[in-house]
């Protein structure tokens, strides 16, 4: 049958890629089937090539069958794409962003806890939070009605009273070998959409499916039972399911110590206020129709409980009870909604295996399809709170229960149901209940549960009825049969129950006869005369009619909601990777790197806004402190991001947590009083005075003021910002670079790279990551690990699993990342992540990530780095500068740093002549040093080896031996470049002896991490090696954080003992000046260029900018904050070696002033003077 759908163009933006077509999906199905048919053919034509050895025939098929099995992956990528069944979104891309960005996690999960248990994290509380004030304002607030909180635990009576100790069941099968449980109604469901995946599912047969799927939920043991052995279901053990049996789904416990009263955790919140229905009639002054909400926790023994919020056994619900007149079923505010359109699947449509059709609720009431506009009125309004928080319009629908699912307690019923990755759930239930609560908890507290209504005019109501003379009726009963009296009363009773038939003939006997007998029984009988009574016509009016209420109940499931939200805002936008990148994907047939992104509303997304200081510099903190105590007045979540990391880093983050605005603060905007306001799914960007900023984003989360409407009210930015950003390392662009834009002469030119950032009224300035080492690798995730995926010459696919190769097919799911990421796949929340990448950026060389990762996750105590440094002589900038930033990183990731300052191990390698007590002079002054740059000495300790050597004598030199033992003389000597020694027959004994002691250090010390240069990486792998040998064998290995090496100014390595190589700490303006002037710097050349070094290993990090001042005539300023863009500049020659030269040591005198103002005067400057006077040796 043809089926109506909406066209792409009547699609929201957000569905255009998320919903798929059933006329598409069956077509694409046929062209799977052929394409996998003619590549199946093309591989046994290779294989022919292959036995007759044509090199040339070969090579020509071979490239066919690629070509067939791209066609292939691509066209089954399409066709599951265009399933109409489910939300089309990348599902475990998804999973890992609840998960790492702590939206919801299982609960107990360090201890394996029970399935159907979920913990709300940060940013989901905050989610929630929003949800329910939302659901309340647009519900209780606008309805006016009467909220109530009540207890969780329910007595058992209660339950019994209403139904659900004998109804509230689903049925269960097991397997008959294993005894494993299952829901059998899901157990089908799973069958139909596993079969709805494969493309050899026919027409015919997905059609029959259908039909099963649409009847399901209205089907009764015996039902499941039959579909079960059509459809030849196998249990996981492969033997058949026993009988489905029903299972009651609630929570029973023991109230009270003897363990005699028993009740539940309640399944639903809607008994607590049927309980309270006479104290809340009364409370809305004893008149109908009022409406009482309440919202809190519910419990149901799920069977199967799913992954993610579908169906767990701990459940926050928000319920509506709407009581009525059973007899009055309009609604005074229906007129609001009756134009309202949702998309309906009746009862009639699923019978016949229909589609939804989508029509007003006003056509929907003429036509019969819902019959009571009450129901109708909130079916409108839960379609508009939908709409209010995000939902995709097309992803939502109202489906009518089928006669044998309804719930024993309802007349009528429609679910609100929202598309997901798993297919259509039910999230919001409006049951018309009836008066089915009110009249059992009415009969069994033997209290009326009604109401009453006053009519608008009274009604005279015409009855026959006896007319008793009481005064004679008595008196002669009395008179005549005294040994009735007392039955008396019961005879008045049975003379008014009589019918009026009866009582006309009683009528007529007394006006022949003159009187009547009546009989209560074989002995009470009583004669009665005219005089005593008569029967006729009395009239009565009535003023008002006494009923039991009807009750509507909206009953919404919030961690469902939530669920779908989250999916219908899941996106992910593509990544414009650098050229040199593109290249290498191209060549590896990767695809393009992704980053995610969640679209939630400003009311309901967890934080409304981030505020981002580009560089953490204490002139901002007035600006920030202004704008976050007028945001907390307002009462608007946000949050302030002041990490290390890359502007792009931190918009990539914030998407994905779906905060829709940042708030960009820099110098240029500062000065003039702004800042700059980046919207989260456009990515473009204005210019908002501060002022305005607080104001502004209380109007967008009201919705009072659109992101159009403020960029047609404020001023833009020049470019458009962070379109097109890797989810996970942020690359610079290497494109042509674009042509300047005519900008004032006051006014800096910033140059572009890839992220924009709010900087300048004109230009964008935009920031970058250092260039990551480690190639990109196709993966594939086995056994939750990352293992490396080969091409063999036909184009198939495999891993190896020892010397065996494991082919994978098009059902795997390949990812890309960097070859050290190879191994265990660790999950980390969002604060865990934020410490991995700030850990993470120190090295230049991380073995292993993923062991970094376990670190941050397991341990509980402080994580321990470790660096030794020789006391040797003054101290160059590398060891200052790189090594302060390094330090500062990690302490802020909640590290301890510990410095070992080896003067034993100078003494061995002879500096300083030898001369201990010089050494440890040296030392004082080294830690001088950094405690003038500013770093963190808070969380640093310093310890000297000569006083750990002697004071742990005994355990130390143990295990200094152990490592000797177990290590040949020749593995030890190859780390004697450690001590900057490369003629091995040039060591003294002692310095051979000087790696293991190095070694036995970093166990000494309980290092997690070595965080040390480059150079020192052959003793720390050597420490990782001894974890295996040694007896017993150590399980944690230490984390080695390897930082890169300074070249030196003239263009080799940088040495002490040469003091034109390197800037020392204390130099002066003219010596830095001066060293940098003499220092290599060939045109064009970024290779061994240090000033190029000095800029992006100490300037960059330091400033977060490097601003370049020349001549208007050549270029005039310039700033910079990529890298990236400095190196392609000065490679294509824009950027000339001199005033390069200039401006870096500008920077670098801005970046040792304090430190020569620290030792200008008082012990610092006695100890350096010292120090001076020292001779270096090698």
């Amino acid at each position: 049958k043809k089926i109506k759908k909406i066209s792409k163009e009547q699609m929201s933006d957000q569905a255009k890629n998320k919903l798929g077509s059933k006329d598409l999906y069956e077509q694409l199905a046929i062209e799977v089937d052929e394409l996998k048919t003619k590549t199946s053919a093309q591989g046994s034509v290779v294989a022919k090539a292959k036995e007759i050895k044509d090199k040339d025939k070969i090579r020509e098929e071979v490239k066919i069958l690629k070509e067939l099995k791209a066609k292939l992956e691509k066209k089954i990528k399409a066709w599951r794409k265009a399933n109409p069944h489910k939300l089309n979104i990348d599902k475990e891309e998804f999973d890992s962003v609840m998960r790492q960005k702590m939206f919801f996690v299982p609960s107990f999960e360090i201890h394996s806890g029970p399935a159907g248990f979920f913990d709300w994290g940060p940013p989901g509380c905050q989610l929630k939070s929003d949800f329910i004030q939302l659901w309340r304002q647009h519900f209780v607030n606008e309805e006016s009605m009467s909220e109530v909180d009540t207890t969780i635990m329910t007595p058992e009576k209660v339950f019994q009273i209403s139904g659900h100790c004998k109804r509230f069941t689903d049925y269960i099968v097991k397997d008959e070998e294993t005894g494993e449980s299952f829901r059998a109604d899901h157990l089908i469901e799973a069958f139909i959409d596993e079969r709805f995946e494969d493309p050899k599912c026919t027409p015919e047969e997905r059609q029959q499916l259908e039909g099963v799927k649409s009847k399901i939920e209205g089907f009764t043991g015996d039902d499941l039972s039959r579909v079960i052995k059509e459809l030849q279901i196998k249990a996981p053990s492969g033997k058949a399911f026993t009988e489905p049996e029903p299972f009651n789904l609630m929570f029973k416990t023991a109230i009270g110590p003897s363990g005699k009263s028993f009740g539940f955790l309640r399944p639903e919140t809607a008994q607590g206020i049927f309980t309270l229905y006479n104290r809340l009639y009364e409370a809305n002054g004893s008149q109908v129709p009022f409406a009482a909400a309440t919202i809190g926790k519910s419990f149901r023994n799920e069977i199967a409980p799913e992954k993610g919020l579908i169906r767990v056994r701990e459940f926050d619900m928000a319920e509506i009870e709407h009581f009525y007149n059973p007899n009055k079923k309009t609604h005074p505010k229906y007129d609001s909604i009756k134009s309202v359109e949702l998309m309906l699947l009746s009862r009639e449509r699923q019978t016949k295996g229909e589609a939804p059709e989508k029509m007003t609720l006003e056509k929907a009431m003429n036509a019969g399809i819902i019959t009571n506009e009450t129901l109708a009125y909130f079916m409108g309004r839960t379609a508009q709170f939908m709409n209010k928080i995000g939902m995709i319009a097309e992803g939502i629908r109202f489906r009518q229960h089928l006669d044998t699912e309804m719930a024993h307690y309802a007349d009528d019923c429609w679910d609100c149901e929202l598309l997901t990755s798993g297919g259509w759930v039910e999230c919001v239930g409006i049951a018309d209940r009836s008066c089915f609560d009110l009249k059992n908890h009415a009969e069994a507290s033997n209290k009326p549960h009604v109401a009453y209504e006053k009519f608008d005019k009274p009604i005279v109501n015409v009855t026959f009825e006896p007319i008793i003379s009481k005064k004679v009726f008595f008196k002669k009963i009395k008179q005549e049969t005294p040994s009735l009296v007392k039955e008396a009363q019961h005879l008045v009773s049975h003379l008014k129950n009589l019918d009026e038939a009866t009582m006309r003939q009683y009528q007529a006997t007394l006006e022949s006869e003159g009187s009547l007998m009546v009989s209560l029984g074989d002995d009470k009988q009583f004669k009665l005369s005219s005089d005593m009574l008569k029967f006729g016509e009395v009239k009565t009016k009535i003023h008002g009619e006494t009923f039991t209420p009807a009750v509507i109940e909206p009953s919404f499931g919030i961690g469902r909601i939530l669920y779908a939200l989250l999916e219908h805002s899941f996106w992910v936008r593509e990544d414009e990777a650098s050229h040199k990148n593109k290249q290498q994907k191209k060549k590896k047939g990767v695809v393009e790197v992704m980053r995610s992104v969640l679209s939630l509303p400003p009311c309901v997304a967890p934080y409304k806004a981030i505020i981002l200081p580009i560089g953490n510099k204490p002139s901002y903190q007035p600006v920030i402190s202004e704008i976050t105590s007028a945001l907390s007045q307002y009462h608007i979540v946000y949050k302030v991001d002041i990490t290390d990391v890359t502007i792009g880093r931190r918009y990539a983050r914030n998407d994905t947590l779906g905060t829709p605005f940042a708030i960009t603060l820099d110098e240029t905007n500062i000065a003039n009083g702004n800042v700059t306001m980046r919207e989260r799914d456009s990515c473009t960007q204005i210019i908002v005075p501060i002022k305005d900023v607080a104001p502004l984003m209380q109007h967008f989360v009201m919705g009072l003021t659109s992101w159009k409407d403020a960029q047609s009210k404020y001023d833009a930015q020049a470019e458009k910002a962070s379109a097109e950003l890797s989810k996970d390392v942020i690359k610079g662009s290497s494109s042509s670079k674009p042509a300047a834009k005519p900008v004032p002469s006051s006014t800096t030119t910033v140059k572009k790279s890839t992220e924009p950032v709010a900087t300048s009224t004109t230009e964008v300035v935009v920031e970058q990551e250092d260039e990551i080492t480690d190639p990109e690798i196709e993966a594939v995730v086995i056994d939750n690990k990352y293992v490396a995926v080969k091409t063999n010459e036909d184009g198939s696919r495999y891993y190896k699993q020892g010397k065996k190769q494991v082919v994978l097919d098009d059902s795997n799911d390949f990812v890309t990342i960097r070859k050290s990421f190879l191994g265990p796949k660790i999950d980390l929340n969002d604060e865990q992540e934020a410490r991995f990448e700030l850990m993470h950026s120190v090295g230049i060389e991380c073995i292993k990530p993923y062991e970094l990762r376990r670190l941050i996750k397991n341990k509980q105590e402080q994580i321990i780095c470790y660096d030794g440094f020789e006391p040797s002589g003054r101290m160059h900038i590398a060891q200052g500068v790189m090594k302060m930033i390094n330090v500062n990183k990690l302490t802020k990731a909640g590290a301890k740093f510990v410095f070992l300052v080896a003067d034993w191990f100078a003494l061995m390698n002879n500096k300083l002549g030898g001369d201990l007590k010089k050494i440890q002079t040296v030392g004082r002054y080294m830690v001088e040093v950094w405690k003038a740059t500013g770093m963190d000495l808070d969380n640093v300790e310093f310890r000297w080896s000569s006083k750990i050597i002697n004071d742990n004598a005994e355990e130390y030199w143990s295990l200094v031996l152990d490592i000797a033992t177990r290590n040949s003389l020749p593995r030890i000597t190859r780390c004697s470049q450690i001590m900057g020694r490369n003629d091995i027959s040039q060591l003294s004994a002692a310095q051979i002896f000087y790696p293991c002691m190095q070694c036995a250090d970093i166990f000494f010390l309980k290092a997690d991490i070595c965080q040390l240069g480059l150079d020192q990486r052959k003793v720390n792998m050597l420490a990782r090696e001894y974890c295996d040998i040694c007896r017993p064998k150590r399980r944690f290995k230490p984390i080695i954080l390897s930082h890169p090496m300074l070249d030196g100014l003239k263009g080799v390595k940088m040495s002490k003992s040469d003091p034109d190589a390197a800037i020392f700490m204390e130099d002066s303006e003219a010596d830095v000046k001066r060293k940098i002037k003499r220092a290599f710097c060939e045109p064009k050349n970024i290779q061994k260029n240090p000033v190029l070094s000095y800029v992006r290993h100490i300037i960059l990090p330091m400033h977060n900018t490097f601003v370049l001042e020349r001549p208007e005539k050549y270029g005039g300023n310039v700033t910079y904050t990529s890298y990236e863009a400095i190196e392609r500049d000065f490679a294509s020659g824009d950027l000339f070696p001199g005033d390069l030269k200039v401006n870096v040591a500008k920077a670098i005198n801005a970046i040792l002033k304090p430190v020569r103002e620290h030792f200008a005067s008082g012990e610092p400057k006695a100890l350096l003077d010292q120090v001076k006077k020292f001779r270096i040796t090698r």
